[in-house]
């Protein structure tokens, strides 16, 4: 059996991780798994403060943490599980960073930004020039609609657009590659962490994960499908929304504690009390 402590969503919010540090106090766990969107500012004292807890902190970036280097050692617990197998209790943890909303530092997504960009690079040098003389108040309006009006541009505007999807494609091959032909782990021991929830995971994988943890939405969910269980971790941050076309409301911070006994898996949300 293997206990988890999981959770999403920060947003730099350090007052939240303090109350779930307390509220855990003296509970066991087998690790933490930290489901992305830290926080760029915050995200050195976020681990600095959970390396009190006993366990191995495995985490994945998400949008909010797109400044952020995937070498970086934040602490002596602290795992990166981009495309790193971590074995905990008979299972193997793993997952990749990034998401459509921002990729970062995504390996896979460099390389594909610079080939884009080394693409179009005559286009796109003609139209940072351009901006460059309109910010300086000079003339070039006229000559910026003209340029973003061309045949060039408009390809690259749609190969940036087509990009999203196959960032995602190569970083979800690279797992599948990792964990089914250079690994050969046993899927139904393995538990993948991202950002946003992993999607056709039969075309990647001979047969399902056991678990698929993920955030982003804000919203705990816990589904099965195809003997995979998926569980939206939702989030710790507890302050108002600030998603534009919705209204700011306060929401109770929350996390989950994931118990897996012999392939059977539970999963229990609990609201951050207030301290």
């Amino acid at each position: 059996m293997i206990r988890i402590l999981a959770f999403s969503d920060i947003h730099n919010n350090l007052t939240c991780v303090d109350k779930l540090i307390s509220q855990v106090s003296g509970e066991k766990f087998d690790c933490v798994v930290v489901a992305g969107d830290i926080g760029n500012q915050t995200a050195p004292t976020f681990f600095e403060k959970l390396s009190v807890l006993p366990f191995p902190i495995c985490y994945v970036y998400g949008n909010w943490d797109s400044k952020l280097s995937y070498n970086t050692k934040f602490s002596d617990n602290s795992i990166h599980l981009h495309q790193n197998i971590q074995e905990i209790g008979g299972y193997y943890v793993v997952g990749f960073s990034g998401c459509p909303a921002h990729w970062g530092h995504n390996p896979i997504y460099i390389d594909k930004k610079k080939q884009l960009e080394s693409n179009y690079s005559a286009t796109l040098s003609a139209h940072r020039e351009i901006k460059r003389k309109i910010k300086e108040k000079k003339r070039g309006v006229d000559a910026l609609t003209e340029l973003e009006d061309s045949k060039d541009f408009r390809d690259y505007l749609h190969a940036k657009k087509t990009l999203i999807g196959e960032i995602n494609h190569e970083n979800k091959r690279a797992l599948a590659a990792l964990l089914v032909d250079e690994k050969q782990v046993d899927m139904r021991k393995v538990i993948i962490v991202t950002h946003e929830r992993l999607t056709k995971i039969t075309d990647y994988f001979p047969e399902p994960p056991l678990l698929t943890l993920f955030g982003h939405l804000h919203k705990y969910s816990f589904k099965q499908w195809r003997d995979c269980t998926f569980i939206n971790i939702s989030h710790l941050d507890n302050q108002p929304s600030s998603f534009k076309q919705k209204p700011k409301r306060a929401t109770p911070g929350n996390y989950c504690i994931i118990t897996i006994e012999n392939g059977a898996i539970t999963s229990e949300q609990v609201d951050l009390i207030h301290l």
